[in-house]
């Protein structure tokens, strides 16, 4: 088959989409499941985000209710269906988001206002490329490559960093993990060993 030429072999499974685009690109996308969250949080005509997360925005439990009627309140709100939903979306095609769904995660017992807005900046990031996902070229090779980085004490309450590591194939991931230290890093370099060795575990 000539490279110029698209052909579409969808394979699907489920909520993704395998598409052959050429000889030599295959696109994993998941389209429906996108529409779907956007639709389901009442989001189809909001304004697009330009980043899953704001700069400089910390999410802690101090940003949880502290009445009753603060917690009634948020009962109310589909923070663990919203969460759910993202993650399915991080795990299958969108790693873009996977940090900002691993914060929220942290919050599944008592999420606050401040919590469910951050949920709800997510979804609004995934209007403008609602079509997105992950193109592999076979042209680039098949040798596994890896990559790890860490924060320095990204979760604030308790002062664990955040270990972040990716696994490339064909020029596009095939694994990548955003996960807390178990451990107390007393330096950027620390962490940074840290997430090397998580790294080094997972590839070997």
């Amino acid at each position: 088959m000539n490279g110029g030429h698209t052909a579409m072999w969808p394979t699907r499974i489920y909520p993704l989409v395998l598409i052959a685009l050429t000889w030599r690109l295959t696109e994993c996308v998941a389209p429906l499941h996108t529409e779907s969250i956007i639709k389901k949080f009442g989001q189809e005509n909001a304004k697009p985000c330009l980043t899953p997360l704001e700069l400089g925005v910390h999410l802690t439990k101090a940003n949880e209710p502290q009445t009753e009627d603060d917690k009634v309140k948020m009962k109310a709100k589909r923070y663990r269906s919203l969460v759910g939903s993202l993650m399915n979306l991080a795990c299958g095609t969108r790693p873009n988001i996977s940090v900002a769904v691993a914060k929220l995660s942290r919050f599944l017992e008592n999420p606050g206002e401040k919590h469910w807005d951050a949920g709800i900046k997510v979804v609004r990031y995934l209007l403008k490329p609602k079509h997105v996902g992950i193109v592999y070229d076979r042209s680039l090779g098949t040798q596994l490559k890896a990559y790890s980085d860490a924060d320095l004490a990204g979760n604030r309450d308790v002062r664990r960093s955040v270990s972040g590591m990716m696994f490339m194939v064909c020029g596009a991931p095939v694994v990548w993990r955003s996960t807390f230290q178990k451990t107390v890093a007393l330096s950027s370099t620390e962490a940074e060993y840290m997430a090397l060795s998580d790294c080094v575990k997972e590839y070997i």
